[in-house]
């Protein structure tokens, strides 16, 4: 729980995970507020030391679009091997067009 606040799209299901296996609201509670108190401390000081390297200063675009694509690469593996594991069981696979809507 505490974890989940760093991790972009494990942050956004979290609560809705620890409803329905009926953590307790109190316990749920102290780890959302643990992680927002790290994740905010956290990020500001991280930004604040990074802005004063100049190499970071000046590549900032750079950086954060490395970021992101990171961020997107384990989504797109999955995917795929999602494909190659349906493809290998032979189950049917929806037309490209129609799984993008």
């Amino acid at each position: 729980m505490l974890l989940a606040r760093f991790v972009p799209i494990v942050r956004t299901f979290t609560p809705i995970i620890a409803g329905a296996s009926r953590m307790h609201y109190r316990r749920f509670s102290a780890y959302n507020v643990a992680g927002g108190i790290l994740w905010g401390c956290g990020v500001t000081v991280l930004g604040y030391y990074l802005g004063r390297i100049a190499f970071v200063r000046s590549n900032i675009e750079w950086i954060l679009a490395a970021i992101v694509l990171v961020s997107v690469v384990p989504v797109g593996v999955e995917l795929i091997r999602a494909r190659r594991r349906a493809r290998s069981s032979g189950e049917p696979q929806p037309p490209a067009r129609e799984a993008l809507r």
